[in-house]
């Protein structure tokens, strides 16, 4: 009953984790940045770029962060990223 519950809620969690990706940040420390909004954002992104490159080999967000920082907001720029990293991937985003 509790997984049919979390399916309708959240599908993606339980689809087959060989065919999807996921990829886990904590980003509290990043809330010590307050009203540094650029700051803060810039530091999600470096450990966001770390963590692909280290648990999954996947270097695209080192390549783009900086430049993508640069072209958009702080306010649009992770999900300028985020996006950017989705379309460039083989296997769907949830």
């Amino acid at each position: 009953m509790l997984q049919d519950r979390q399916e309708k809620q959240h599908p993606c969690w339980l689809i087959n984790g060989a065919s999807h990706h996921a990829l886990y940040i904590n980003v509290e420390a990043e809330q010590a940045a307050r009203e540094k909004v650029a700051g803060g954002i810039k530091a999600i992104l470096a450990d966001l770029a770390s963590r692909a490159k280290n648990h999954m080999g996947d270097d695209f967000i080192q390549r783009i962060q900086h430049q993508v920082f640069e072209e958009n907001n702080e306010y649009s720029a992770l999900n300028q990223v985020l996006t950017l990293w989705s379309g460039n991937s083989a296997r769907p985003w949830c």
